[in-house]
């Protein structure tokens, strides 16, 4: 990896030298990711070894995506330049001398041209109802700063150019496209800066950001309260570092009050396992069996061995699931019918003669005959 980035040499070998413009300049513009993407690319540049994408995502638990975001905008800053191969991979990232650069003018405002050759979009409207007002972007108040962890980023203002480079962004829009299909309306302006919040500042991917919709949808107490429920979730799952669907969905499990009832009555005292958390998923939302009947399945699996009763109680509900059960009724006409089965197969069991099995290792012995089968059955079962 090239670059020109001049380093004065007074500093010890153990140090990374940041340029005096790039404090004064740019660092107040940058958001979290931003920050820790350029100043590594700085501190392997003093080192002269090469870094990936991916090395520096997994470096800051990041997505690659946010790692691409970061640099497409250190490039639109002047800072650095990205170079591609023939088939589009980044092939080079040169650090340019940020000393020789003269600063340029961050407004304060957004004009309502910011807008005008962005493509059209959910995300453009979207963030076009942002730049209308600048008390959109009214940082925390004291209170809630100082109750909040010195860790946890907060909310931000937003210049014109990230503005614009948001628009730009496909899986932004993609993103806003989710909440109004889920919200089934417009995505509201409190919304709309909570949705930048949680994707910009928590880093949260497009599919993070899924099944955070879809869990505010059904657990907010009302529609209007759902900016404020996203941002509890979202600050929630960012101290716990959930970063996937699956991780979230264990998450809430946990503290889910039906999933607690039904460990108990497993008689189950840990705590939930991200391999136990499917089976209740399952049984609550993909079969949406009622209490009452996951609490039959789990009492009829106690009554087996001790281990491996999830499997026993979902081979069961597997089973009623099967049959379009709803009530304990259909369970009863169930296991009549199943009692019914089970009979019947006793009942037409051929019962194997002394005979037979005293003259089997020798039946080839002697001539075959065509026996009537089904009149023999029938004879066995008359003799009973």
């Amino acid at each position: 990896m090239m670059g020109r980035v001049q380093i004065a040499r007074t500093a010890g070998r153990g140090t990374t030298a940041v340029s005096n413009v790039f404090i004064d300049e740019y660092m107040a513009d940058a958001n979290d990711a931003q920050l820790k993407v350029y100043l590594y690319l700085l501190r392997k540049l003093s080192s002269g070894r090469p870094t990936t994408v991916m090395d520096i995502a997994d470096k800051f638990n990041h997505t690659e995506k946010d790692i691409h975001r970061a640099l497409i905008y250190w490039e639109k800053k002047g800072i650095l330049r990205l170079e591609y191969d023939t088939d589009g991979s980044l092939q080079e990232i040169a650090l340019e001398d940020v000393t020789a650069r003269k600063a340029r003018p961050v407004h304060s405002e957004v004009s309502s041209s910011l807008c005008s050759e962005a493509p059209s979009g959910v995300a453009e409207s979207a963030l076009s109802e942002l730049s209308e007002s600048s008390s959109l972007f009214s940082s925390l108040s004291s209170a809630e700063a100082s109750s909040s962890q010195a860790a946890l980023p907060q909310k931000r203002s937003y210049s014109a150019a990230e503005l614009n480079q948001f628009i730009q962004d496909p899986s932004l829009s993609e993103v806003f496209g989710l909440a109004e299909m889920y919200f089934k309306r417009p995505v509201s302006s409190s919304e709309q800066r909570s949705v930048l919040y949680i994707y910009d500042s928590l880093h949260f991917s497009t599919d993070l950001m899924d099944y955070l919709f879809q869990y505010t949808v059904k657990n907010a107490k009302s529609r209007s309260s759902y900016s404020s429920y996203l941002e509890k979730v979202a600050i929630e799952w960012n101290k716990a570092q959930i970063r996937t669907p699956e991780a979230a969905k264990t998450e809430g499990l946990k503290n889910d009050k039906r999933v607690l009832e039904l460990m108990r009555a497993l008689g189950m005292s840990n705590l939930l396992t991200p391999a136990e958390a499917p089976f209740f998923d399952r049984w609550l939302n993909s079969y949406a069996f009622s209490m009452e009947i996951l609490l039959e399945a789990c009492r009829r699996s106690v009554l087996r061995t001790q281990g491996k009763r999830l499997n026993y109680a979902e081979k069961i509900l597997f089973r009623w699931h099967e049959h379009k059960v709803t009530t304990m009724e259909d369970i009863r006409l169930l296991d009549e019918a199943h009692e019914k089965e089970l009979s019947k197969k006793r009942l037409t069991r051929p019962t194997p003669s002394s005979n037979v099995v005293d003259t089997r290792n020798r039946f080839n012995r002697y001539e075959q005959h065509n026996y009537d089968f089904e009149e023999l059955k029938q004879k066995i079962v008359s003799n009973k």
